[in-house]
């Protein structure tokens, strides 16, 4: 718990003079000393109270106008500007060494862009691109694009263009072109073409004497089984049971077998006949030996080569 101070019951009873009506309009200030000096604003000795220390106020007494020896605060006079705060200037902007500002009127056209207008001409795909370039190069110096790097731009789109829809139409026509003439063509054929092509046989070398002579000597081998072959029945041979026609198997063998080696001597005349004869009845016997079921057409062609090889013997030997 803190001693509280004894408060007076009148506060300005300390102060000299506080009765006097002028102390209640003028108070001291409670802050410490103040330093009332009057700065030097001038040269030295122009004010006879420079630098002499000012006293402080007398409660009670008028405070002095500001004169000669005091620092004058008062409102700038009504129409004066003030001082530090001028208007700021706005001029042209300017650009660091070597770079221009923009420009409104076009570039001088370089040699790129002469050459991108000549060959959107020449070649409207690569003068169109070219003079892409040269205006997208332009924009980033900030300067507008040469009259020859813009026209190479639009002269090469409408050619290219041109030369797109040209094309089209032309594969178009060709196509539809194709289409007709093959059209036309089926068109004339004839409809009543032959379904098979007519064959043209080879001339036919007649044998010479000696191979003549041999066939006609080695035929009655192959002719004295001839008989027992016109005596084959297919019917009683199908009903045999398996191994009950070992006479006929070897029959057929021989015959199989002497028909293959007058083959091998004979005129070509009578080739076709000795090979099927030869084909069927071994065909038969095998059928006998293994116990197959008998085809009739062996039987049938077995008799067939065997007339065919008959009439040719007997229109050539004799």
């Amino acid at each position: 718990m803190t001693d509280s101070q004894p408060t007076p019951e009148n506060p300005d009873a300390s102060v000299p003079g506080a009765g006097d009506p002028a102390h209640q309009q003028f108070v001291a200030p409670e802050a410490g000393p103040t330093d009332y000096s009057t700065p030097n604003y001038g040269e030295s000795g122009s004010s006879p109270t420079a630098g002499a220390p000012m006293a402080p106020p007398v409660p009670g007494a008028e405070m002095p106008a500001p004169g000669n020896g005091a620092p004058g605060y008062g409102a700038p006079a009504y129409g004066a500007e003030a001082p530090g705060y001028g208007a700021p200037a706005y001029g042209a902007p300017t650009y660091p060494a070597g770079q221009a500002g923009p420009s409104s009127g076009r570039s001088p056209a370089s040699g790129f862009d002469i050459t991108a207008f000549v060959l959107s001409i020449l070649a409207p795909l690569v003068g169109l691109i070219m003079g892409i370039v040269a205006t997208s190069r332009a924009r980033r110096e900030q300067r507008r694009a040469s009259g020859m790097a813009a026209a190479s731009v639009w002269v090469g789109a409408i050619l290219t263009a041109g030369w797109i829809v040209f094309s089209v139409v032309m594969v178009i026509v060709v196509i539809a072109g194709t289409a007709f003439v093959s059209s036309s063509v089926i068109a004339s054929l004839p409809t009543n073409l032959p379904t098979s092509l007519p064959t043209t046989s080879l001339p036919r070398v007649a044998p010479s004497d000696e191979t003549m002579e041999r066939f006609c000597d080695a035929y009655p081998v192959l002719a004295s089984d001839f008989p027992a072959l016109d005596a084959l029945n297919i019917m009683e041979l199908a009903e045999r049971p398996e191994g009950a026609a070992s006479e006929e198997i070897a029959l057929l063998e021989r015959v199989s077998t002497n028909s293959d080696d007058l083959f091998m001597i004979s005129p070509t005349d009578i080739e076709d006949p000795l090979l099927d004869l030869t084909s069927h009845s071994e065909s038969i016997a095998r059928a006998l030996s293994n116990g197959y079921s008998l085809d009739a057409s062996d039987f049938t062609g077995l008799a067939r080569d065997q007339r065919d090889v008959v009439s040719y013997v007997a229109a050539n030997c004799g």
